[in-house]
């Protein structure tokens, strides 16, 4: 509401001006339009200060108050105080100030510096940004790699607590199997374990029983065979 009102009191104070200074010349015109100008800058009011900087130089191009318009504008756009600072917009409206012709040495020299050190904060600003986004895609990263190095970290210590508790099952099994009718009493043996001590035993009973027909039928063909022997022995005598 309150830059409405200025940009309302500022068209008319200019159509006012105008039609006071009808019968004077362009540069009287173009000097107190600036002046106007410079009193809404030094006011704070930035926006109305840069409409009319703006008008003096495309009315008045050819007159002494056309520098002073474009070098303002230029130090207008790089004031810190100027929520609309633009560093592009001030060297556009520096370079500009330089290509005026007539522009004294002293008022050259100062735009050459102050457009070369906008050209260097634009510069600075943009390997800044660079630089910045390089962080952020460093630290996404970082994160990254943080979460899955956590994920990592708790699958090996899941895995080292299934290798211990397989190496204690193992252990018990070991010593059931040395002497399966002997059981520690201070031992709790894990449902895991107690099937795999079971189906161990009955694999060693299997086994056992299958050695022991083996021998019987190795001590049945034995005596076949002493048999034969005595059969022949017998025959040869007679």
């Amino acid at each position: 509401m309150k830059k409405l009102l200025l940009l309302t009191a500022l068209v008319a104070c200019l159509g006012a001006a105008l039609r006071g200074q009808e019968k004077d010349d362009p540069d009287s015109r173009a000097t107190y339009h600036l002046s106007f100008a410079d009193s809404l800058e030094t006011a704070g009011a930035f926006q109305g200060a840069a409409l009319v900087y703006k008008m003096v130089a495309e009315l008045y191009p050819g007159t002494m108050a056309y520098a002073d318009a474009v070098r303002n504008l230029a130090h207008l756009y790089v004031n810190p105080f100027n929520s609309a600072r633009n560093d592009s917009i001030a060297l556009s409206w520096f370079v500009k100030h330089l290509e005026i012709p007539w522009l004294p040495r002293g008022e050259r020299t100062r735009s050459v510096i102050m457009a070369s050190l906008v050209r260097e904060r634009m510069q600075f600003s943009t390997v800044e940004g660079r630089r910045s986004s390089v962080v952020d895609s460093l630290r996404t990263l970082a994160r990254i790699q943080s979460a899955e190095l956590n994920a990592q970290s708790k699958k090996i210590v899941e895995l080292s607590s299934e290798l211990e508790q397989t190496d204690n099952d193992l252990q018990i099994l070991l010593e059931f199997q040395k002497n399966p009718t002997v059981a520690r009493k201070d031992t709790t043996i894990p449902s895991s374990t107690a099937q795999k001590l079971a189906d161990a035993n009955e694999s060693t009973t299997q086994a056992k029983r299958k050695t022991d027909r083996t021998e019987q039928s190795n001590d049945q063909l034995q005596k076949l065979r002493e048999i034969d022997l005595r059969a022949l022995q017998r025959r040869a005598k007679r």
